[in-house]
């Protein structure tokens, strides 16, 4: 349990950090959409929603280019990991921040435009 009360803290602070000094936060629905299936909680669930309003949050909608997408699952992603791989890489983002290791198939490819950081590992490069 402290693992988990740990974590929630360090990632409350990464989008405290974020929201502060006006860092681009680029999210899709269908991320919104899973993350609110899983907030239980009525205070986590305003807060998240006070997130998504901020105006550095940027959310997108639109589709994904099926050869993008299939990009990553030859990468070996699996499930949703290649649409969210495809995302970042669509908005130009510099930093997928993830606490999911399979991602950790595509961390060190050259070909990938971006980075792949734990929370930890971000606020790690952000002090």
């Amino acid at each position: 349990m402290d693992t988990l009360v740990k974590g929630e803290e360090d990632a409350s602070k990464l989008v405290e950090m974020f929201l502060k000094n006006s860092v681009d936060i680029c999210v899709h629905g269908l991320i919104i959409e899973e993350v609110w299936r899983n907030i239980v909680d009525s205070k986590k669930k305003a807060s998240f929603i006070h997130i998504l309003l901020s105006p550095n949050v940027k959310i997108y909608t639109w589709k994904f280019p099926k050869d993008m997408v299939d990009k990553y699952g030859k990468f070996g992603l699996s499930d949703g990991d290649p649409v969210i791989a495809a995302f970042v890489e669509m908005v130009k983002a510099d930093v997928l921040v993830t606490e999911d290791s399979d991602f950790n198939v595509i961390k060190n490819k050259s070909s990938i435009p971006f980075r792949i950081m734990t929370i930890v590992e971000c606020l790690e490069a952000l002090k």
